[in-house]
């Protein structure tokens, strides 16, 4: 299966006929995993900080390139408070974590309830958008509670150290640029604290036209605030054209924005495109079969798999 970097846009070269074009290649199948990334959401005040000085937790990785220094984490769930051991643990001089709410639990939970979800989405096409509206709220308010309102309990002591110190119930009311790029900040605490650098835990928000190369199919692509209308096979408006991953929550549930959920990967053995569920070494599949020369996998392209 070729892999290509995405670097010109995707397009449809003519509408009456059903392909989808990268430069000159053109591919009956296209398979889109745009990630996250793309969606980085970022308070409205972040944007006069000076460049450089802000990043969000999906762009650090190099935490070490933050030894010595003061670090304000805004938010407060799963990834505000692993980054701000992580930067401790590499030699930040002092870490604060601001957030609105209060302070999340840290407890061991279980992701067990998932399983029936993934079983009725491979047993019951289109099972998802089946449920009521309530049906669905009531799913959404457990992943909420799992995922969010608790944290995992192996953070609590990484977090045991004086540097490290959590402001829930504040937020930033007032940024200021100070001498050699700091940053003073004002809390709604009344607290002034000067940070070096600011993290923004801020989360996602699916926004399809933000991803760069589908901006060639702009208009094409029927949207539902921001998100990618799609058929019960992950196909968009646009034929041939599947979107995948966190962008497919909103018609396949939001345990596809998670690691457990939907799988699409190739086997050059066969010459297949499988749709389905990895869990251990099994799966229980319903694949969709293409020709190999028409798929091209756009984003990391899974390895090839044998059950």
């Amino acid at each position: 299966m070729p892999v290509s970097p995405v670097t010109v846009p995707l397009k449809v070269s003519d509408p009456s006929v059903p392909k989808v074009t990268l430069g000159d290649e053109r591919f009956k199948v296209v398979v889109v995993a745009p990630g996250a990334a793309y969606f980085r959401q970022f308070p409205e005040w972040a944007s006069v900080l000076p460049e450089g000085i802000g990043t969000h937790t999906c762009d650090l990785v190099r935490f070490q390139e933050l030894s010595g220094a003061r670090v304000l984490v805004i938010g407060g769930r799963q990834s505000a408070y692993e980054w701000a051991a992580l930067l401790g643990e590499n030699g930040a001089e002092r870490v604060d974590v601001v957030h609105r709410h209060d302070l999340p639990r840290f407890e061991r939970v279980s992701w067990k309830f998932v399983d029936p979800y993934i079983d009725a989405t491979l047993s019951r096409r289109g099972w998802w958008r089946s449920l009521s509206d309530t049906e669905q709220g009531e799913i959404a308010q457990k992943f909420w509670q799992v995922g969010r309102l608790s944290l995992e309990w192996w953070l609590t002591p990484r977090l045991v150290d004086k540097r490290i110190r959590s402001w829930p119930g504040t937020h930033v009311v007032e940024t200021a640029v100070g001498d050699g790029d700091t940053v003073a900040v004002a809390l709604s605490s009344g607290e002034r604290l000067t940070f070096d650098r600011l993290v923004f835990a801020t989360g996602y928000k699916v926004d399809l036209p933000r991803v760069p190369y589908l901006n060639g199919l702009a208009g094409g692509i029927e949207m539902v605030d921001g998100f990618p209308v799609l058929d019960e096979a992950f196909q968009s408006s646009i034929s041939g054209l599947y979107i995948t991953g966190f962008a497919s929550t909103r018609d396949f549930g939001p345990f596809f924005g998670f690691t457990k959920g939907y799988v699409m990967y190739f086997s050059a053995k066969n010459n297949t495109a499988h749709f389905g569920r990895l869990v251990g070494n099994k799966g229980e599949w319903k694949p969709s079969k293409h020709n190999s020369r028409d798929i091209n996998w756009f984003g990391t392209p899974p390895p090839d798999l044998t059950f």
